[in-house]
């Protein structure tokens, strides 16, 4: 079960419990690929139909494999290359410590025919590996895992030539922090990181829309939270927490299924048709209060509404006494957290918004109340309550976005207010503004005028809350999931797969790597108790 807190995140608080899964929600399609009418947007194919959840899908009859050519050693990307790009992200150089995170979530994925899939970090010595908290943090965190075992699937069955018992090793680097906090990497400054070494580098969290030419060896790496979903669809397994659906009859019980009311919105997706001309006439929001990429934006836009508002009252630019439309008029948008800045205009316009932070701690609770009454809540909101709303707003996160939680809001009936930031998640490609989502600046400024002119056009409103939750349901379809694996993995991987030449046969990973960086640098495997390095088949 997830947590309070990551709930909260997604803008739910629930009882513990499962997740009601409606196997009939959807309906298999009899033609399967080729047959359905398609659109195409940004970087994935979608199709518009949609087919039964948790039907075994014979994958390798709908997606061809990958063939592999290996390319001359004048493209060849090399294991220094590998070691060089993990350095360059995780081991910085004295002048960014400042702007880096504390503790970097990097590992070199590594598989040989020998030991299989394994997940290695490095350090300069291996004390300085395994004895400090960044190795326990990377060791023991989510995203490790998920990346493993779904590397451990994808690869061998996308490109199952470059899999083989005397094939050479294969490693990549991949980075799992919620964003990648290089100075050179900030959106906001548009520095391009042209010191990036050869090495491609693979991000699971957030990346900059701009990413080609800002990070031009980063690629999108299918988003963490959603790792699993990709995995359990290669595997035919059953279909991830993400993407299960909470009936419609959850929302209404009989005495009969209260539990069933009790525990939907755990997880899943509210995923049907409802009069949306009936849905409340709001915005609602309900999340933690988070600062926002704070590592690029300072304390101020990247405070948390506790900091900003402390900091600004001892500066003097507010008093206790102000209400929400003065702190508004005095501070402007563009300096106000957007979190935050959307909580004051909730208050400044209660006839059309309702957004609260959610605090289950009493004693944070207070200290917000005593700086602004009136911003936060201890009750959250069941994905029922949620999807009873017209309109619905994703406020970016630390790294800028909400992960799935965009996913999660274009499924609900209502109408999607995106908060466009300079960041993207891997499945963004595929959405398009104006079709299945609203597009709002991230500072805000628009959404009071957004709100208004939709409600004075809900026919066109309609039509693109529909068309996000059409999004939503080919996106969860196995079809679907193949488009997306293949704009979201494959297409970002096979010219590493070709590129990539490994000649380290004879030596353990940790001799290569000192080997590699001159003997600067040593990897020690993050993990021995996992079933990670099962051989693949």
């Amino acid at each position: 079960m997830m947590s309070d807190k990551k709930l909260r995140r997604y803008g739910a608080i629930v009882d513990d419990g499962e997740a009601v899964i409606d196997s009939n929600a959807v309906s298999k399609k009899d033609d399967r690929l080729g047959k359905v009418g398609r659109f195409v947007v940004g970087l994935g194919v979608f199709s518009l139909g949609m087919c039964a959840l948790g039907t075994k899908w014979d994958f390798n009859d709908n997606l061809k494999k990958i063939p592999f050519t290996s390319l001359s050693s004048s493209n060849a990307v090399t294991l220094k290359d590998v070691v060089d790009a993990y350095a360059y992200f995780a081991i910085s150089e004295p002048e960014r410590q400042d702007i880096t995170m504390q503790l970097h979530l990097d590992m070199i994925v590594s598989w040989t025919p020998e030991n299989g899939w394994e997940g290695y970090a490095l350090g300069k010595t291996l004390d300085d590996v395994t004895e400090t908290d960044q190795y326990q943090a990377v060791k023991n965190d989510y995203r490790l895992h998920h990346v493993m075992e779904f590397s451990k699937a994808a690869l061998p069955k996308y490109f199952p030539e470059r899999f083989l018992e005397n094939s050479k090793p294969f490693r990549f680097h991949v980075g799992m922090n919620d964003y990648p906090a290089l100075e050179c990497a900030n959106p906001y400054t548009g520095v391009r990181c042209t010191d990036m070494p050869k090495g491609t580098t693979f991000y699971t969290g957030t990346i900059p829309i701009k990413y080609k030419t800002s990070l031009p060896q980063l690629r999108p790496f299918p988003n963490v939270d959603l790792l699993d979903c990709f995995t359990n669809f290669i595997s035919n397994g059953p279909v991830c927490n993400w993407f299960t659906v909470t009936p419609e009859s959850a929302c209404d019980p009989s005495e009969d299924d209260w539990e069933a009311v009790h525990h939907a919105g755990a997880e899943g997706l509210m995923l049907w048709d409802k009069d949306f001309s009936s849905l409340k006439n709001k915005l609602v929001w309900r999340g933690s209060d988070y600062l926002m990429m704070r590592l690029f934006q300072g304390c101020e836009r990247g405070c948390s509404a506790k900091d900003f508002l402390q900091q600004e009252m001892e500066n003097g630019n507010i008093s206790p006494q102000d209400d929400a439309a003065s702190i508004i008029e005095k501070k402007g948008s563009a300096s106000i957290p957007p979190r935050l800045f959307a909580a004051l205009l909730s208050q400044a316009h209660p006839d059309l918004m309702d957004v609260k932070y959610v605090e289950s701690d009493e004693t944070k609770l207070q200290e917000l109340e005593n700086l602004h009454p009136g911003l936060a809540t201890v009750d959250g909101m069941t994905h029922c309550e949620l999807a009873s709303y017209r309109y619905h707003i994703d406020l970016g996160g630390n790294g800028g976005t909400t992960w799935t939680g965009t996913i999660d809001k274009l499924a609900m009936p209502g109408l999607l207010f995106h908060h466009s930031t300079p960041m993207m998640d891997s499945y963004f490609g595929s959405l398009k503004a104006g079709e299945h989502y609203v597009a709002i600046k991230e500072d805000l400024s628009d959404l009071i005028e957004k709100i208004e002119y939709y409600e004075n056009n809900l026919q066109e409103a309609e039509k693109i809350a529909k068309a996000g939750q059409a999004w939503v349901r080919d996106f969860i379809s196995q079809e679907g999931q193949a488009d997306a694996m293949r704009s979201e993995f494959v297409n970002q991987m096979k010219d590493y797969v070709q590129d990539y030449n490994d000649d380290t046969n004879s030596l353990t990973f940790e001799e290569a790597v000192k080997d590699v960086s001159n003997g600067s640098l040593i990897g020690a495997k993050l993990s021995k108790s996992l079933t990670w390095t099962a051989k693949t088949p």
